[in-house]
Order: C-alpha cells, then structure tokens, then sequence
C-alpha cells in the first residue's frame, strides 16, 4: 500500500492505524510527483491519496496512475480534508474507487479496505 500525504500528522497516523494488518506493507511518498514514480516502482495493490499535495494534486496523481496498463487493477482511494461538493465526484472521474473525507473515520476505511488483523488475505502492498 502507498500512502501518499504532505502532512506529517496524519501520515503518522495513517501508519499507525496500519500497523495492526500484518498483511499490509507500507511506502510512503509526500508528494504527487513521487508518488507517480514510486507507483509505476513498486506497483502497489492500494494507494491511499490525498487530494491537496505540492507539486501535482491527486487528481493528477489518479490520472497518472489509472493512464498505466499495470496499474489498471491498482485500487485508489482518495482522502482529503479540502471542502467542495464536488471534490469526490472529480476524484472518481480520475479513476479513484472511493474519496473519504478528514477527519478520518479508521472504520471506515478499515471496512473500504476489507481488513481483518486476523487474516493475511487481504492487500499486500
């Protein structure tokens, strides 16, 4: 799983709230250029994106990435703490699965991802 987030915070928190999957190995990138290298590198099951990042939003970032024949399956789900009705409409129209909004709710996204401590079945990566 990439997490690709600017702020520090919550990235942390992100990292934390993941730890307790064994199935799941994390990479991080603060911002969208390096996410788009770091994706097409490690080719990832799952990235988790904000919308707000320096230097390419995650509207391009998703672009990027879905423009990719060996990221198509790649799972995008966007988070973001900007306001606007139509931010997640834009987001999916970018090839991203879900937008979620901060504060984050971590069930929520626990039962997007499909998560269970328990079983290493779920994303790997």
């Amino acid at each position: 799983m990439l997490i690709v987030e600017d702020d520090a915070d919550f990235r942390g928190f992100l990292e934390a709230m993941l730890e307790g999957y064994p199935q799941i190995e994390v990479a991080i990138a603060k911002d969208g250029r390096r996410a788009c290298d770091m994706v097409r590198q490690w080719l990832p099951d799952v990235v988790l994106l904000d919308l707000g990042l320096p230097g390419m939003d995650g509207f391009s970032v998703s672009r990027r990435i879905k423009t990719d024949p060996r990221l198509r399956r790649t799972r995008i789900i966007g988070i973001t703490g900007l306001s606007g009705t139509d931010l997640c409409d834009r987001l999916r129209a970018a090839g991203a699965e879900a937008c979620l909004r901060k504060p984050l709710d971590p069930r929520q996204l626990v039962e997007l991802l499909g998560l269970s401590p328990d079983k290493n079945d779920g994303p790997k990566r």
